[in-house]
């Protein structure tokens, strides 16, 4: 029985996400964001996947909740004389005050609205120092010919939206996986869809508050760990997410404008944006 991969078409035409919830921008909450890092130097094999996944961290929360907005999302590099610019879901996050929206006795949740293509997360106010929280995730196919390692200036951008005068800190990751998508195998065939909540990615970093009792980094996909491999931002073994590009620090408008992120040792970082012109397709292989 086959299996469903999500992967990237590169097309020369922007192709948009659809918005989620998009918040207003009249109150000059918005702004922009981007981070540049690199790839290691290990080669990806043709056919496997990179998980780009990014995190977040809130400064103090008001005790009423607050939700945070990431949209228009791309991640743009280069390979030889290939451009890659790939469009990102739109991002909810919701730190929530009283009442659970999460099932299973969990408190914090993700999970992927594919009507919407947005991911969205719920955190309770009280568990907000414990860590970072997931913030978006792309799974791309690499090409049939792979990609080399040591690929430079790969740069995440988007727009965040945000309860003015809320504080944050963002990163990205990517590591690379021989399987990825849903698992079509056995009794799952039946039903298998191949969207993002087969993946099971975690929610916080935690060890407890959500429904994987573990200390594997927000943004883990629990349910394919077995493949994580060398590549892109990781060194395999139990780097499920890859490591960390430096951190951009903000405050929401009218608090502040955002900072300068704070490098990653011996790495450049290139504060930029870049259009997308990608869409997500679900192949049988």
């Amino acid at each position: 029985m086959g299996r469903y991969f999500p992967i990237l078409v590169v097309l020369t035409f922007a192709v948009m996400a659809a918005p989620s919830a998009m918040a207003d921008c009249s109150n000059n909450s918005c702004f922009a964001a981007s981070i540049n890092s690199n790839f290691n130097g290990t080669a990806i094999p043709g056919n496997d996947t990179i998980w780009f996944n990014s995190v977040i961290k809130p400064g103090s929360i008001p005790a009423t909740g607050a939700t945070v907005f990431f949209d228009n999302q791309t991640i743009s590099f280069s390979s030889g004389n290939t451009n890659y610019n790939l469009a990102v879901p739109n991002t909810q996050i919701d730190f929530y005050a009283s009442g659970n929206p999460c099932s299973g006795g969990a408190s914090s949740c993700t999970t992927f609205d594919n009507a919407t293509n947005s991911w969205i997360t719920y955190q309770p106010v009280s568990a907000t120092g414990n860590g970072n929280t997931f913030l978006s995730g792309l799974a791309f196919q690499v090409p049939a010919s792979g990609l080399p390692g040591g690929i430079g200036s790969v740069t995440w951008s988007g727009d965040f939206n945000a309860n003015p005068s809320l504080g944050l800190s963002w990163q990205w990751a990517a590591a690379a996986y021989s399987n990825f998508g849903a698992d079509c195998s056995g009794t799952n065939a039946a039903t298998c869809t191949g969207d993002y909540n087969s993946l099971g990615v975690k929610p916080i970093d935690a060890n407890s508050g959500s429904i994987y009792a573990n200390s594997d980094h927000a943004g883990t996909p629990e349910y394919f760990t077995k493949y994580v491999i060398g590549g892109a931002r990781g060194g395999g073994g139990a780097n499920y997410t890859g490591s960390y590009s430096g951190t951009q620090s903000f405050t929401a408008p009218p608090g502040g404008p955002p900072v300068n992120p704070i490098p990653e040792p011996g790495t450049f970082i290139l504060i930029g944006t870049g259009a997308a012109a990608a869409i997500r397709k679900i192949v049988k292989k």
